[in-house]
């Protein structure tokens, strides 16, 4: 499998902006700048990663869930992307997680094995921290 998105740039660092192009109608002809700007619609590419990161987070806690028969009522993550000029530092997932008949300590293992497997975050240099709050 294969998931390609180019991106294009016009202008300065600082007062240009960048055009998504992909299959994916969703995605094609998304702009990103370097910082958000007022009345602008585009998206910074840390945001991207943020969204990449807490969807297979999610996918990949749902399967594991899923192989031992638990039933998922909701999984709800949100990811932080924290960055500072020169690199990113690190994420943090906040996940919380209704699930019928599993326990808490059971929830709280599954999902750092999740955090493990989700190949997103085995892709990324920087730390993650997993935020969990189980109902």
């Amino acid at each position: 499998m294969k998931a390609t998105i180019s991106a294009n740039w016009s202008e300065s660092f600082k007062k240009g902006e960048g055009v998504y192009t992909s299959e994916n109608p969703l995605l094609n002809g998304v702009t990103y700048h370097f910082m958000n700007r007022p009345n602008k619609q585009a998206v910074l590419p840390e945001e991207f990663l943020a969204a990449a990161y807490s969807g297979c987070f999610n996918m990949t806690l749902a399967m594991l869930l899923t192989t031992e028969k638990y039933e998922i009522t909701s999984l709800d993550t949100s990811c932080d992307i924290h960055y500072d000029e020169n690199k990113l530092l690190k994420a943090v997932l906040n996940v919380q997680a209704k699930v019928a008949t599993i326990d808490k300590i059971t929830f709280e293992e599954t999902a750092k094995k999740a955090k493990q497997l989700c190949p997103i975050g085995q892709g990324f240099a920087f730390p993650t921290e997993l935020n969990i709050n189980f109902e």
